[in-house]
């Protein structure tokens, strides 16, 4: 009888969405406060999982892809906001190109994370981009192969027909 109901109650468990804990919330913003600086036209920071429900900003940084790329695993799932500097504004004088910066979130879904894992964690995207907030376009990220600096601002442009880094 006893056995019974406890089982129930970890399936309950099991199939019901955990909201996400932030283990340092305020290492967070203040990472998020350094790429959102008006003149800061790179920088980037990663968020990882410390449990099945809980993450932590693991690493940031002031410049670019090469710099987190080596922080992320092919077994886990984490996930990158940068800022990609660069970016061909629509200039009023033709002959004047006035450079932007655009905010990316990248979620990083490692080549050997398995199906049920992938499918227990898509659901915590809300509440991650609910934090790592303003970001002007989403990507997700599988491999390393084609993952640059250059695939980010392409695949990030609005007409992109692909937003996914294989």
């Amino acid at each position: 009888e006893v056995g019974g109901s406890l089982c129930l109650r970890s399936v309950y468990i099991h199939h019901h969405h955990m909201p996400l804990a932030w283990e340092n919330p305020e290492a967070v913003e203040e990472a998020l406060g350094e790429i959102n600086r008006p003149d800061n036209t790179s920088g980037w920071l990663l968020v990882a999982y410390t449990g099945p429900d809980s993450v932590a900003l693991t690493a940031k940084g002031s410049g670019s892809v090469d710099e987190f790329l080596p922080f992320l695993k092919d077994d886990e799932m984490q996930y990158v906001l940068m800022r990609v500097g660069g970016i061909a504004k629509d200039a009023k004088n033709k002959n004047e190109k006035v450079t932007g910066t655009r905010d990316v979130f990248i979620a990083w879904v490692g080549p050997e994370v398995g199906i049920i894992e992938k499918g227990k964690k898509k659901s915590h995207l809300g509440d991650l981009k609910a934090v790592l907030k303003p970001f002007h376009a989403e990507l997700l990220a599988t491999g390393k192969k084609e993952f640059t600096e250059e695939t980010v601002k392409d695949r990030s442009a609005g007409l992109s027909g692909s937003h996914e880094i294989e």
